[in-house]
């Protein structure tokens, strides 16, 4: 089904057709089937949904990773310490190794648990947002309680959370990447939507997300409003490089350090492509490039590799992503050439309606 909206465009991966098109095509049916009847259910009422004691604002997507939703969770975290509260963060903790009960990620001071344990987006909101706890669960509702026993938050912000419905959230944020804003059009597994498009009908915004580098706004500053049928209003948020960060230092230098450098970049995120795009937008030269699986754990052998080839490339640097980095901390040895790029959410024209949207609903 094609999406018709001004910002969710008819943006399909063509693909050919064929067996295993074909078989997926069935398994997506079934998946679909199921995923409409839990909405119908929530929708009904016939499922009920939990309300944690502090307002709930969710950042997620309706389809699978490359969205953003972590910078996201780091912009909310920060704006809403900035405006005078204690938000904490409720994740499920994906890829990592604590998958029952509730574990605290950090205190608000330290951080108590490694990506091994935790996953690579939970540690990385917790080293980006100082004075925010961070705490993971499968059950959000359990996490939430008890973060509000021990924290006392004002606000509750779910990372990756459209899908859960049985938890009650006052915000819905849901972010859909500006040039693949539904992949090839079909649900999992045969494409990335984890529902309907029609599923953005209950968001209480739409964040279309893209590069800084491609800053092309499709609406007039003046126009972000209600866009009519059954979609919300839309804003738009941007990727953008904030800087440079030495691994073996941690010292933060400009991204103009990357101009003209020799480079070999590599990342386990779900859209690679973003990121080379990215360093390459700032003058680097990418003699080489490697991908791997998103929420990957590296080994020493991905490490010899990396080197070898940036040795055999010629590479000044070798650069990954700062979401990579967390879990790069058992290869110390290959730090003196390896950099981190920093990377933020920048809403753009639109941080304010972002803001009162959020203030008019929680507070």
């Amino acid at each position: 089904m094609a999406l018709r909206h001004p910002y969710v465009r008819d943006m399909f991966d063509r693909e050919e057709e064929g067996l295993l098109p074909s078989l997926l095509a069935g398994t997506a049916r079934l998946y679909g089937g199921v995923v409409s009847l839990r909405n119908r259910l929530c929708d009904n009422g016939i499922i009920t949904r939990r309300k944690l004691p502090r307002p709930v604002v969710s950042v997620g997507n309706i389809t699978v990773g490359g969205t953003g939703k972590t910078p996201m969770v780091i912009l909310l975290s920060r704006m809403l310490k900035e405006q005078g509260m204690r938000p904490a963060v409720l994740s499920r903790g994906y890829a990592g190794r604590r998958t029952k009960g509730v574990s605290f990620v950090s205190n608000g001071r330290d951080i108590l648990l490694g990506p091994e344990e935790a996953g690579d987006e939970p540690v990385l909101i917790a080293r980006s947002c100082p004075g925010v706890p961070v705490i993971i669960g499968k059950d959000r509702y359990r996490a939430g309680l008890a973060a509000h026993e021990r924290f006392h938050p004002d606000v509750f912000i779910l990372d990756d959370a459209f899908q859960h419905r049985r938890l009650f959230r006052h915000v819905d944020l849901v972010l859909i990447d500006r040039e693949r804003p539904v992949g090839n059009g079909y649900l999992l597994p045969r494409g990335p939507l984890r529902e309907s498009p029609k599923g953005l009908s209950r968001a209480t915004l739409i964040v279309e997300t893209a590069s800084a580098a491609h800053r092309v706004p499709a609406f007039a500053p003046d126009r972000i409003r209600w866009t009519g049928g059954w979609f919300p209003p839309v804003i738009t948020a941007y990727r953008r490089p904030t800087g440079v960060v030495h691994a073996r230092t941690g010292m933060v230098q400009g991204t103009d350090c990357l101009d003209g450098k020799r480079v070999l970049v590599f990342t386990g995120i779900a859209r690679p492509e973003h990121f080379f795009a990215t360093v390459e937008s700032l003058g680097a030269t990418l003699v080489a490039r490697e991908s791997f699986p998103d929420h990957y754990a590296f080994g020493e052998q991905d490490m010899r590799h990396i080197r070898g080839k940036a040795a055999s490339a010629s590479a000044d640097m070798i650069v990954t992503t700062e979401k990579d980095g967390v879990k790069l901390v058992d290869f110390q040895e290959s730090f003196h050439d390896m950099y981190f790029l920093r990377i933020a959410m920048e809403i753009v024209p639109d941080e304010q309606i972002l803001s009162e949207t959020i203030r008019e609903r929680i507070l």
